[in-house]
């Protein structure tokens, strides 16, 4: 008897100890997650490959799931299966702090979007904002509001200037100079694709100013990206041509299809019409089937031919541009329809 009982103890010492030794190593991941992603990742992974399960606990299954989800997102990878985070969320709705449902609400989203499934990405960030503005979290309002931003420009093509400067204000409030920073850049790139080129140059010079006083050369070659874009819009070729150069030369950043696509337009401009040809064919071999690409490949094409009065080949491209946008038409529409049933839903929980 007397053995049977030190087993016994010995055995819920043991399961303790392991317990522990998980929380622990919870703690180590999510300590980390912020400043070295990458290592929590790692972390994360050690647990999981372990022969025996730790997570036989649903706090520590749902836990583990939360901030996997969250490494992953800040290691920049796309996650878009959502049963895991789906485990987490219906633990953390009934169990956890207003902090865990926030968290929890916005990876969900996260997935939700990198599957397309735009209305239902746009109810769980409204549901995670409710949660931010609970616990008064402006850096994580100011993520949840970017990716709206994100959603609204790639699905829906409204609000986005609204949903910019909403981030702006909340990560100004959060005083964190680079996400400061970012929402600069965005919201000159949303003013931007909405033709607002003054809003957005003042924006975008100043995102370039600060990343120039942080060193952060991924940010300037984004600010130098748009603001070439943007001077070719404004007809000024001289300039975007500089801004490409600089962009290529002095960051030797790659070369995208709408860069070359742009290049085109801007030699183009200036009576280059060897050079604008020799940009859209390599604009044409880039990626073309994806259908954003062809549509910038076609609008691009449609201006170099007007400009060197290929009147046939313009008109044959513009035809071509508008069977593609209609299309992409019909998709945002079914889109927005996804947005009025979240819309709805939203109201009705609320």
């Amino acid at each position: 008897m007397r053995n049977f009982c030190l087993f016994c103890l010995s055995f819920l010492l043991s399961c303790c100890a392991d317990r522990g030794n998980v929380s622990a190593e919870l703690d180590r991941a999510e300590a980390l997650i912020k400043e070295d992603p990458a290592y929590a990742q790692t972390v994360l992974d050690s647990l999981h490959s372990a022969e025996e399960s730790p997570f036989d606990e649903p706090k520590y299954q749902a836990r583990y799931i939360l901030l996997n989800e969250y490494a992953k997102y800040r290691n920049g990878i796309d996650e878009k299966n959502d049963s895991m985070i789906c485990i987490a969320e219906d633990y953390y709705i009934q169990h956890g702090t207003d902090h865990e449902r926030m968290l929890c609400l916005f990876l969900h989203g996260r997935v939700l979007f990198s599957s397309q499934e735009y209305g239902f990405a746009m109810l769980k960030y409204a549901n995670s904002a409710e949660y931010a503005k609970s616990v008064n979290d402006h850096l994580m309002l100011g993520q949840i509001y970017t990716n709206q931003y994100l959603l609204c420009a790639d699905a829906f093509g409204a609000n986005a200037i609204e949903l910019a400067q909403a981030a702006a204000e909340e990560y100004t409030m959060s005083g964190d100079s680079i996400y400061i920073m970012d929402s600069e850049t965005n919201l000159g790139i949303a003013y931007f694709y909405n033709r607002q080129y003054e809003e957005s140059e003042v924006c975008l010079q100043s995102a370039f100013q600060s990343a120039c006083l942080q060193n952060d050369t991924f940010a300037m070659k984004k600010c130098v990206r748009f603001l070439a874009y943007l001077n070719n819009e404004k007809g000024d070729a001289t300039t975007a041509d500089s801004l490409f150069h600089e962009l290529f030369c002095t960051y030797h950043d790659v070369r995208f299809l709408k860069d070359y696509a742009i290049l085109s337009e801007v030699h183009a401009q200036q009576n280059h019409c060897d050079s604008a040809l020799h940009y859209l064919s390599m604009a044409r071999a880039e990626h073309f089937s994806l259908v954003e690409n062809r549509m910038q490949y076609l609008k691009s094409a449609t201006r170099v031919f007007t400009k060197m009065s290929n009147y046939e080949s313009a008109l044959r491209c513009c035809q071509e541009y508008q069977c593609v946008s209609d299309s992409v038409f019909w998709g945002h529409l079914s889109n927005s329809v996804m947005k009025e049933q979240s819309d709805f839903i939203q109201d009705k929980l609320t």
